[in-house]
């Protein structure tokens, strides 16, 4: 089950299924189905493995660290749901789900255009985005890497991963008043100028 091929031994994938999260308000991670950009294509999380290669914000290949996962009730993991982005409204090219802790890059004219980190459960009730319950079990992957990474998922949308370690991150994190500029500025005009593809 955990060995990909039958004559070559590689070095086994830790899998935690049915496990509760230790800190199920901080989670985070991609959940299944979520494509990344990588070098062979676009790619769904959950298909990848340990040294892949995917592209991150800056526009370098990076390779992942290693891959954790968990198999959990989408009640446990998120109590409050989660966070459903329609396709289009984040540059995504189609609908997604992401867990209400997940950060997401988003340039911002409040810090001269550098991407700045929200929340995913900030943007719900904006432009569409909205918690979604009852959704059964799944399947949440989180990317590792050394250093600070972003990473394109489903064409436009920008996934923030933290360090591995407890180093500075570059990116600032969302203030308030950064909050009440993307509502007014972006959804109300009902342009999309989330993480727009370089």
């Amino acid at each position: 089950m955990f060995i990909p091929s039958l004559s070559t031994f590689t070095e086994a994938e830790k899998i935690t299924i049915g496990a509760r999260p230790a800190t199920g308000a901080n989670l985070t991670g991609l959940i299944a189905g979520t494509l990344l950009e990588t070098a062979a294509g676009w790619r769904p999380v959950e298909k990848l493995m340990q040294g892949d290669e995917v592209y991150t914000y800056d526009g370098g290949l990076r390779a992942i660290g290693r891959l954790e996962r968990r198999f959990v009730a989408a009640a446990e993991a998120a109590p409050e749901g989660l966070v459903h982005v329609p396709g289009g409204i984040l540059s995504n090219s189609e609908d997604l789900l992401v867990l209400p802790e997940q950060k997401l890059l988003i340039e911002t004219a409040a810090h001269g255009g550098v991407g700045t980190l929200f929340r995913a459960a900030d943007l719900a009730g904006q432009g569409g985005i909205a918690w979604k319950r009852d959704l059964g079990h799944i399947q949440i992957v989180r990317p590792v890497f050394d250093d600070e990474e972003v990473l394109w998922a489903n064409a436009g949308l920008l996934f923030h991963c933290a360090a591995a370690t407890d180093k500075q991150g570059f990116f600032p994190k969302a203030m308030p008043d950064d909050l009440a500029a993307i509502r007014s500025a972006v959804f109300a005009a009902g342009v999309a100028e989330f993480c727009q593809a370089a």
